[in-house]
């Protein structure tokens, strides 16, 4: 998924150092104000602002509610924040908005696990091999 290139939309995937292109379609007005707010949290980000990014990640979320993205992003940089009870409900709003998004269930099982709570996590993880499917191999915790 990595690679160098700062498109309109990235996620930033655990694995990840840099920004991951995301399909563009037409972009409209509301598009192009999420993408500067996504683009301005991933710049904080990277500096070691995460307040900011997080402000700025809610900021693309409330102009697009359904901006899976946003919720994915967001939830990672409170994930690095070690702020893990937030990182869960971001991560589970992904889920809510795309249940497909293997991603979303493993940085889920990570959060949860971090909280102690590894029967969640272990439903996490369970889910997510069940939605990975057509999708390609990815490392499991303790494999």
């Amino acid at each position: 998924h990595c690679n160098g290139e700062l498109e309109e939309d990235f996620t930033l995937y655990p694995h990840c150092t840099k920004p991951v292109k995301q399909p563009v379609g037409t972009v409209k007005d509301s598009e192009t104000e999420t993408s500067k707010f996504s683009i301005s949290a991933y710049q904080h980000f990277v500096k070691g602002n995460h307040k900011a990014a997080i402000d700025d990640f809610t900021k693309a979320i409330e102009l697009d509610p359904t901006y899976v993205n946003g919720y994915h992003n967001r939830a990672a940089v409170h994930r690095n924040a070690g702020n893990h009870k937030e990182a869960v409900a971001d991560f589970t709003k992904v889920i809510d908005l795309d249940p497909t998004d293997r991603d979303a269930y493993f940085n889920t099982g990570n959060s949860h696990k971090a909280l102690g709570n590894t029967i969640k996590a272990d439903r996490d993880f369970k889910n997510q091999r069940r939605v990975h499917t057509r999708q390609d191999p990815i490392k499991y915790p303790d494999d």
